[in-house]
């Protein structure tokens, strides 16, 4: 299934997701880009991790507001980082997509960013 996500400048991305990757409607990402982007644009990182990036929705849409920075998502399952390459390629953008859970690295990136899923309702 392929969806288009809106971007904060107009534009739009087309995102594929299947049963084993979430749809990007489960999380808050156009507050995410929004959010995330008002911050590199205050920080001016030449480089940021998103992490668990599922579809890549969030780098992908980060990297297309800001193409000169590096852009690296990270996620530990195989589906969803063949995923992310993927619906990089259909976008025209280059992402690196690594094999890994980067929280533990996460000091070497001057922003990083997750788009994790709101599933269920939360229980107080």
């Amino acid at each position: 299934m392929i969806t288009k996500i809106p971007l904060p400048n107009g534009k739009n991305i087309s995102i594929e997701y299947n049963d084993t990757v979430f749809d990007p409607h489960y999380s808050h990402y156009r507050d995410t880009v929004g959010l995330a982007d008002m911050c590199i644009k205050e920080v001016n990182p030449s480089r940021i991790v998103d992490v668990g990036t599922g579809t890549g929705v969030l780098a992908i849409a980060l990297k297309k507001l800001n193409p000169f920075i590096d852009v690296y998502a990270s996620d530990i399952d195989p589906n969803a980082r063949k995923l992310a390459k993927k619906n990089a390629e259909r976008n025209g953008v280059k992402i690196t997509v690594l094999d890994a859970n980067l929280l533990p690295q996460a000091q070497f990136y001057p922003v990083v960013v997750a788009n994790l899923p709101k599933i269920g309702r939360a229980h107080v």
